[in-house]
């Protein structure tokens, strides 16, 4: 989730702390998944411009086209989920209008 909402943010940057309240996870949670994917150069940590003591999270070039990669399977995931969800729902409402 965190390289779909760097992607969504302007200029593909976002404070850390708002990324961690997006994310439900704390601060910390959050410093430990950016080191991972600075790692692998998916993404850069910089001194926020506008305050000094604020640190954003910048989706690189690489973060981007591994997000764009993992598309088509993460859209067939959230599309199988919401067919199976809709079923099941259809489903319990022809077992309660026929009882």
């Amino acid at each position: 989730m965190v390289l779909v909402h760097l992607s969504e943010a302007p200029h593909h940057q976002m404070r850390m702390s708002v990324l961690a309240n997006m994310c439900g996870l704390s601060l910390s949670g959050m410093t430990r998944v950016v080191n991972r994917l600075e790692s692998r150069s998916l993404v850069l940590r910089g001194k926020s411009p506008d305050d000094g003591r604020a640190w954003i999270a910048v989706l690189t070039s690489s973060g981007w086209t591994q997000l764009k990669q993992a598309w088509p399977t993460n859209l067939a995931s959230v599309r199988r989920h919401i067919f199976l969800a809709w079923r099941a729902a259809t489903s319990r409402r022809r077992r309660y209008w026929s009882a």
